[in-house]
């Protein structure tokens, strides 16, 4: 993957989800925060077909080495886990 496929959009659309569902969660809007989880769980299978470039030979192993190599990619996607995580505390 180069850095002019970086799946860019798709990757901001995932921080502001997990931003919107973080406060979801704080004003304990549970209907809104469920409504969220499949737009979610879309955009995480689009990241992991844009970043594997739909090879079904490429292993967890092969993603993780393009992330580190995409230093700009890794960081936000670092920050999105970061998110996750605390929506799940």
């Amino acid at each position: 993957m180069t850095a002019q496929n970086l799946p860019s959009f798709e990757l901001e659309a995932l921080h502001t989800l997990l931003e919107q569902e973080f406060e979801f969660l704080k004003k304990q809007d549970f209907k809104s925060f469920e409504e969220l989880q499949h737009k979610k769980q879309d955009l995480l299978n689009l990241l992991v077909d844009e970043i594997s470039g739909k090879d079904p030979e490429i292993t967890p192993e092969a993603i993780q080495e393009l992330i580190k190599e995409n230093q700009e990619l890794s960081n936000r996607l670092t920050e999105c886990q970061n998110l996750q995580k605390r929506n799940e505390s």
